[in-house]
């Protein structure tokens, strides 16, 4: 494996020169979810730059064959307001380098030649002005044979608009404590809301991501079969969360909750399960409750 080298200014630079010389000879594709092509339709030798424009919350771009580059811009839909958004790349990736356009710059995002688990980590980012634009650029190295040798760029990305903390915020919002509108937001609108416990936290490195593995003594809501039950009559389940929140496992039981990015739970408001009982309790009884609290309410603090 070659060893990986961050883009220099300059290099930068040549790439915002290819990037617009190309774009007088771009071709374009329709709106849609999902796009594949192949680079063998072009010269081998081309400094072309193909337009796509994603306007759904999720897909998947395809890309066989790297050959000159691809222009990605992403909107939420035609609301044309602010979002987050998050690409993954498939473990398998090859042949290109990926950069956000970013104050009129490049910023590289994914590089030719990662590992394979830190392919799988996800790469956010915020819109300006309801849209933003990846550079998917084919590989210098690629000439000659290794230019017909099978490589395939595949990216999944995810947009969600900006309402409350969200995947893939700074490192302020990712890894602070929820407060008490959030945690009631969170209880309510979650992809995944469970009572357990932290069996074990696991750390790598390389995807730079803590994996929580969770018992849970109750399901109150998941939209996909993240939590499955044993033999025990507990559900099972693994959560992740960024590594620089320096997430340990603690003792008793805790309300978990978060949303499902790229088929994987990630972890969103995790306040102890007695802590939020009480702001449960209180938002009920004042009538500030954004939803039915009831099975927190009644819930034994110890199972």
């Amino acid at each position: 494996m070659r060893p990986l080298q961050a883009a220099s200014p300059a290099a930068t630079t040549l790439l915002l020169w290819t990037f617009w010389l190309g774009a007088s000879a771009t071709r374009y594709s329709e709106d849609q979810c999902d796009w594949a092509g192949s680079g063998l339709t072009q010269q081998p030798d081309s400094k072309s730059v193909q337009q796509v424009y994603f306007r759904c919350v999720e897909g998947t771009l395809e890309w066989k064959y790297p050959r000159g580059a691809l222009r990605i811009v992403l909107e939420h839909g035609t609301s044309g307001r602010n979002f987050k958004g998050c690409v993954q790349a498939d473990r398998t990736f090859s042949g290109a380098n990926v950069y956000l356009e970013e104050n009129e710059s490049l910023k590289l995002i994914i590089q030719d030649g990662e590992s394979a688990d830190s392919l799988e980590r996800l790469r956010c980012f915020s819109s300006k002005e309801g849209r933003t634009a990846l550079y998917v650029e084919a590989a210098a190295h690629l000439s000659g044979a290794e230019a017909v040798v099978r490589r395939v760029v595949t990216l999944k990305y995810e947009l969600q608009l900006i309402t409350h903390r969200h995947f893939g915020e700074d490192d302020f919002e990712e890894c602070r404590p929820c407060n008490d509108t959030e945690l009631m937001t969170a209880f309510c609108s979650s992809d995944f809301v469970v009572k357990a416990r932290i069996k074990s936290v696991t750390n790598n490195a390389d995807t730079k991501e803590s994996t929580l593995e969770l018992s849970a003594s109750q399901v109150l809501r998941q939209k996909e079969n993240i939590f499955v039950e044993n033999h025990h009559g507990h559900h099972h389940g693994m959560v992740r969360t960024p590594l620089k929140c320096g997430v340990q496992q603690g003792e008793g039981q805790f309300l978990i909750t978060g949303s499902i990015h790229f088929g994987k739970a990630r972890l969103g408001c995790a306040p102890r399960f007695k802590e939020f009982k009480k702001l449960a309790e209180y938002a009920t009884r004042t009538g500030r409750n954004m939803c039915n609290m009831e099975e927190v309410i009644r819930g034994n603090d110890d199972l």
